[in-house]
């Protein structure tokens, strides 16, 4: 899917993005702008990925997912959080 703006807050949000045909060897993970880990789910019926970026939280967001399936075995998306520029701090 496309990525979806995310805000600064506590709480789970959908990302957009979608994995499909999640197995054992799919890895999924998430980090801000300064390289801070961001809570990641994926909701194991829609496949559909949330992160939890907190309020501290520098975007935007990249999300990892590497899986030997996958072409180079992972690909990357960035994902907008609301009020904040890449290379702004």
């Amino acid at each position: 899917g496309t990525p979806t703006e995310v805000e600064a807050k506590d709480e789970a949000q959908d990302t957009g993005l979608v994995v499909t045909n999640k197995d054992k060897d799919t890895n999924i993970t998430a980090k801000d702008e300064d390289g801070t880990t961001v809570p990641v789910t994926v909701d194991e019926k829609t496949g559909k990925i949330s992160v939890n970026p907190g309020t501290d939280v520098d975007g935007p967001i990249t999300v990892t997912v590497t899986d030997p399936d996958l072409t180079d075995g992972k690909a990357e998306f960035t994902v907008p959080v609301k009020g904040h520029t890449a290379g702004v701090f």
